[in-house]
């Protein structure tokens, strides 16, 4: 069980970053959220997701929620924490903290806007602001450039340049270290749907560091995910099903690992926006 992986979670506080412009059909639950490996659509106006993971029952045909996964059993498993993402009316990321399993705070987002278009974004750990991110949109109203500084001391930690688009299209995120030097692209296939199946990462020398496939159900939803290695092996591979509300949306995933024999079941909750 692999959701948590090495690919894009790299630079958690240097998410690619890439806006997109206001939307009234769908929210996206990708850059700055756990799901920035998979950046995920859900339908209609979303003014906030809640997600909590939860160790699998066999019941029947299918599985039920057993005992809360912990911080430590989800870092053991790499899993993504338990998280809430809130969103303004026009699918802009207001914020989103993750969670332990007593609902304590670990990490927290917390998003400012000007011109409809986020710009600046603090990241915090344990109440403690240890990064913020300077956004510049560019002229088509997406977001280009993105600078992560070191709070404590006002130092440029990374930089990340982003060109493409959600659809039909790849997005590459080149990303730098603090001295301006090149040291490895993300590149994010995206089709006419706005889902990625396809992400990889490649060092500055053109070497192959990792990536990800990922196969969708009729609802645009991940049904399978298989993770690749340096040398494009696949490592590991999850399998999805769900239950889903009146939007479509799901609010349970039972996700297995076939290697592994793992089982998870996730809820969510929505508030949506009328």
């Amino acid at each position: 069980m692999k959701r948590l992986i090495i690919f894009l979670a790299l630079v958690l506080f240097a998410a690619s970053g890439c806006q997109e412009k206001k939307n009234t059909d769908y929210t996206r639950v990708g850059d700055f959220t756990p799901f920035l490996n998979f950046q995920e659509k859900l339908n209609g106006k979303v003014e906030s997701v809640t997600e909590k993971s939860y160790w699998a029952i066999p019941e029947g045909d299918t599985y039920v929620k057993g005992a809360k996964v912990t911080k430590l059993e989800l870092d053991s498993v790499g899993w993504t924490y338990d998280f809430k993402a809130r969103y303004n009316e026009g699918g802009e990321l207001i914020s989103c903290i993750t969670t332990d399993e007593n609902d304590g705070i670990i990490t927290q987002w917390e998003f400012k806007t000007a011109e409809g278009l986020t710009s600046r974004g603090e990241y915090s750990i344990r109440d403690t602001i240890r990064r913020y991110a300077i956004i510049t949109g560019g002229g088509d109203g997406l977001s280009k450039l993105f600078e992560i500084f070191d709070s404590a001391t006002d130092t440029l930690i990374q930089k990340a340049e982003r060109t493409g688009k959600y659809l039909s299209d790849t997005l590459r995120i080149k990303y730098y270290n603090s001295r301006g030097e090149f040291i490895f692209t993300d590149l994010l296939a995206f089709d006419d749907r706005g889902l990625m199946p396809y992400a990889v990462r490649i060092r500055a020398d053109g070497t192959f560091m990792g990536g990800i496939m990922i196969k969708f159900n009729e609802n645009g939803f991940m049904s399978e995910t298989s993770f690749l290695d340096g040398e494009k092996k696949i490592t590991g591979t999850n399998q999805f099903s769900y239950e889903y509300d009146n939007r479509g949306n799901w609010i349970k995933a039972t996700c297995k690992d076939p290697a592994s024999g793992t089982t998870m079941v996730s809820e969510r909750s929505y508030k949506y926006y009328e």
